[in-house]
């Protein structure tokens, strides 16, 4: 088994040699783990939940998280120089038309003034050889056709804004009326790959 470094850590006094050897080994299998994802997609699904018990995520809390949180660590540098660290990550809601978050989220968007990250789509169904289309194209409301509006927030760019406004205290998110998840998980920082290294 490999070792961690643990020069410049503050540990608090009860945390166990034993502790601290299972933090080493979940965090070995969390990196096996991620490097099977990388070579066989196939086993993709079933190494992502195994992953997620280890690691943590929105619908597991990870037991590796709960260690670190345990011993009092927020990081730590594995012997070999991998880096593991503790974050805190969001799940933001699907913004597909279907949604039952998206209109929502869209008026708390509007209601505190972020109408920047919405992106706007026109729908217009016109029969083939619809002359009208043309004079669309000049101006929409002076044809008088009814239409559907479409807008949303790429997943990205949500979660984006939402973790500054936390992370900044700057107003009052309401994440379950949003469809929001607050989730810690671990990071793994790989080492640079050798020249010549497959």
């Amino acid at each position: 088994m490999k070792e961690i470094s643990l020069e410049d850590q503050e540990i608090k006094p009860e945390a166990s040699e034993e502790s601290l050897k299972a933090l080493i080994a979940l965090a070995e299998k969390q990196s096996e783990i991620e490097e099977k994802l990388e070579k066989n997609a196939a086993e993709k699904k079933t190494l992502n939940k195994e992953l997620e018990k280890i690691a943590g995520g929105w619908r597991n809390e990870g037991t590796l998280p709960m260690m670190l949180e345990e011993i009092g660590m927020k990081s730590f540098e594995m012997i070999d120089g991998r880096e593991v660290e503790l974050k805190k990550q969001l799940k933001v809601p699907s913004m597909a038309a279907k949604s039952d978050k998206r209109l929502i989220v869209l008026e708390w968007l509007r209601k505190m003034k972020h109408t920047d990250v919405i992106k706007g789509q026109v729908s217009v169904p016109f029969s083939p050889g619809d002359d009208r289309l043309e004079a669309l194209k000049e101006a929409i409301k002076k044809v008088g056709m009814q239409f559907d509006e479409f807008e949303t927030v790429a997943p990205g760019t949500l979660t984006s804004l939402l973790e500054e406004l936390i992370e900044n205290a700057e107003e009052e998110v309401p994440m379950n009326e949003l469809g929001v998840f607050e989730f810690k998980q671990t990071k793994i920082k790989a080492l640079p790959k050798k020249k010549g290294a497959l």
